[in-house]
């Protein structure tokens, strides 16, 4: 009996579906086929469509979240990039830094150099700038720091008067020695008469000057040189390889009244009398000597004019 039931069921539903489908097209269907047609429900359907749009939306709300999630991560580690980035850019340009620094401070203080340099440079001439450069080169080139090189500035007046005192020392100091040695070692005329002349050793004598008389001896008369000293007696010394005397006289009558006296009195003939000559000679200390007290006078007077004019004053830098 079931199967019966289930079998006009059947047939019946193909019978409708049969008239339906001949008597109404497919696309109208919806539209045109009443609601007491319809022989089964849609609300299954309509519920599956439902519940695809749901998880359609729901796909698409999990992929904008997974976008979003994924772009959060690639900002995050950009982020993170640039800052290691921005890190090791930093510790470069400080290493740098600190490399460059002993350079930079060279290049500085070369430069602080340079400046004082052209500070100190800045009064002076040509002439002297580049004497001052010339010396920093040699200096540079013996290996001096031209730090330690000091260049000193020397004033002309100061040193012309320093020279002039010293000179002026020195030449009174040279008078006065020359005068105390011609005093000390000069032989008298009459200690000539007595220890030369008439001994016989006299073989030639030479009026110089017409104040001085240089007697020739024979030989061993005098002592002979020894540590390069000539003679050891006031006035005594060798000339030409002969031994000789020397003394002042104060006129040239009376030496030779008192030297043909003493020859007369010795009974030497007039052919064998010891012969005189007559030299004119000098030495510069010889002309120097007498006219070495003016000139120092003279000197003096003028320094001291010059130095109490207004406006004289001679500097020279170097």
């Amino acid at each position: 009996m079931l199967l019966n039931t289930a079998s006009l069921r059947g047939l019946s539903r193909s019978l409708l579906s049969r008239t339906t489908a001949r008597s109404t097209p497919k696309f109208y269907f919806r539209l045109v086929l009443p609601q007491s047609t319809r022989l089964f429900s849609t609300r299954s359907c309509h519920r599956f469509h439902q519940s695809w749009r749901n998880l359609e939306k729901e796909n698409k709300d999990e992929e904008e979240r997974l976008r979003e999630k994924h772009e959060a991560r690639d900002r995050a580690r950009e982020q993170a990039r640039l800052r290691h980035a921005k890190e090791e850019e930093a510790e470069a340009e400080s290493k740098s830094k600190l490399e460059s620094e002993p350079e930079t401070n060279a290049k500085a203080k070369k430069g602080k150099t340079r400046n004082e340099e052209n500070d100190e440079d800045a009064n002076l001439s040509e002439e002297e700038k580049e004497i001052r450069r010339e010396l920093r080169k040699r200096a540079k080139a013996s290996g001096m720091d031209p730090k330690n090189l000091k260049i000193v500035k020397i004033d002309l007046q100061q040193a012309l008067n320093i020279a002039f005192i010293v000179g002026s020392g020195v030449l009174l100091m040279t008078f006065l020695y020359a005068s105390n040695q011609r005093e000390g070692d000069e032989l008298s005329m009459q200690s000539f008469f007595i220890n030369y002349l008439e001994k016989g050793l006299v073989t030639k004598i030479t009026v110089i000057n017409k104040q001085a008389v240089e007697a020739q001896l024979v030989a061993g008369a005098v002592a002979a040189p020894s540590g390069g000293i000539a003679g050891h007696a006031p006035g005594e010394g060798y000339r030409g390889g002969h031994p000789t005397v020397t003394f002042t006289i104060g006129s040239i009558q009376y030496f030779e009244d008192e030297l043909n006296r003493i020859q007369d009195s010795l009974q030497i003939p007039i052919n064998e009398r010891i012969p005189i000559a007559y030299e004119e000679k000098g030495t510069w200390i010889n002309y120097l000597l007498p006219i070495l007290p003016t000139a120092l006078l003279i000197g003096g007077l003028y320094y001291l004019t010059m130095r109490r004019m207004p406006g004289w004053s001679w500097s020279w830098r170097w």
